[in-house]
């Protein structure tokens, strides 16, 4: 068995490499098409117990360099507790913007039932999502319609970042953070889609219909936007692409505490047991197997017999490799990499995939103030 472990260290090496590469290989998107046509959208956002954020992202939509004859906003409120639907009801009545408040059924919970009673009431050929408490820039939306003409796609998945953080927790959930992102947008343009995110996320209302909405995954709290990815790319492997263009990049919270982060990711690690694709299962594999091995790796140097030079050339080249792939991802995303949250983050991230893999098994976390799995 021992034998193994810097072997499967080695593979994440190399796959670390390949993201790197994948993810430079990405264009960035410089619209070139005819401002003649116009696509009708509908912007739909799940909402719970947002009223500390809301009005911030009405606010940015209402200042959408695309026209808003051109789209509607349907905010869609899964039972908050707050005041969030009072808040977008007095919003209605000043705002310029073509702005519908629905309500999920009394016994229908969950952000997946919320989109789709959305998309249910939409009239927009082309869905684009986020979440309540996100931040949109002013050329989102011309972008998102832009880049659906024009690379003649079925689905979009966007650039998510954190705002920018001040102290050091958040610089270092930032960095966790833009690794998904980067990973899932370079995965995706191999040819092997894995991993995106509904805060900035957009496809054909058509398409939706035609691979059964949710379908199989609607029974899970977790997965909206990965889920839905799996079964378009499917049908349509041509015609799903990340954006790269930083006036698409959508900011989201920083998790307000570690519980908060917590909860978080053991609701993003529940639903790996749930995916069919043989590679996203093979690459949970080797991230689990990689940093499990870097653990066991590091308490064996002390034995006499072990190969200390081998597990030094294995770390540094593992550092390394996440060192300039992180920071591409960063500055892209008009961030920069801190070096001390990264080493931090470089010394924690083997004991945290670890922890999360196994705990996630259990399906069990808070979210949103509802006991899930419980």
């Amino acid at each position: 068995m021992l034998f193994y472990l810097p072997f499967l260290l080695l593979f994440y090496i190399v796959l670390t490499g390949v993201l790197y590469l994948y993810w430079i290989k990405i264009p960035v998107f410089k619209s070139s098409i005819e401002k003649t046509a116009f696509t009708p959208i509908s912007v739909l956002v799940a909402v719970r117990n947002e009223a500390s954020k809301i009005e911030l992202l009405l606010n940015d939509l209402e200042k959408q360099s695309y026209s808003n004859s051109h789209f509607e906003v349907l905010i869609i409120d899964d039972h908050s507790e707050d005041n969030t639907f009072q808040i977008v009801q007095n919003f209605i009545k000043t705002t310029t913007l073509h702005l519908r408040l629905l309500k999920t059924e009394d016994e229908v919970f969950g952000k997946k039932n919320a989109i789709s009673e959305g998309i249910k009431n939409a009239v927009g050929a082309l869905i684009v999502t986020t979440d309540g408490d996100c931040r949109v820039p002013s050329r989102w939306l011309e972008l998102m319609e832009n880049f659906y003409r024009e690379k003649n796609v079925k689905m979009i998945t966007g650039g998510v970042v954190f705002f920018k953080g001040k102290t050091l927790r958040e610089k270092i959930l930032g960095i966790e953070f833009a690794s998904l992102i980067g990973s899932g947008a370079a995965s995706l343009n191999m040819g092997y889609p894995n991993m995106c995110n509904g805060a900035n996320f957009a496809y054909e209302k058509e398409a939706f219909i035609e691979v059964g909405g949710y379908g199989n995954s609607d029974t899970l709290a977790s997965g909206d936007d990965e889920f839905l990815m799996h079964k378009i790319y499917r049908k349509y492997p041509k015609q799903v692409a990340f954006i790269k263009n930083k006036e698409a990049v959508v900011e989201t919270e920083v998790p307000i505490s570690w519980n908060a982060f917590f909860n978080q990711r053991m609701r993003w690690a529940s639903k790996w047991g749930s995916y069919t694709y043989w590679h996203i299962k093979l690459l949970a594999f080797v991230i689990f197997g990689s940093n499990l091995a870097l653990i066991v790796n590091f308490l064996l140097c002390p034995l006499k017999n072990y190969p200390l030079f081998l597990f030094l050339f294995l770390l540094l080249s593992k550092i390394l490799l996440e060192f300039l792939f992180l920071r591409s991802v960063l500055v892209y995303f008009g961030g920069k990499l801190n070096i001390v949250a990264f080493l931090i983050t470089e010394m924690l991230y083997p004991f945290y995939v670890v922890l999360f893999a196994l705990l996630g098994r259990t399906g069990k976390y808070k979210w949103k103030n509802r006991k899930i799995g419980s």
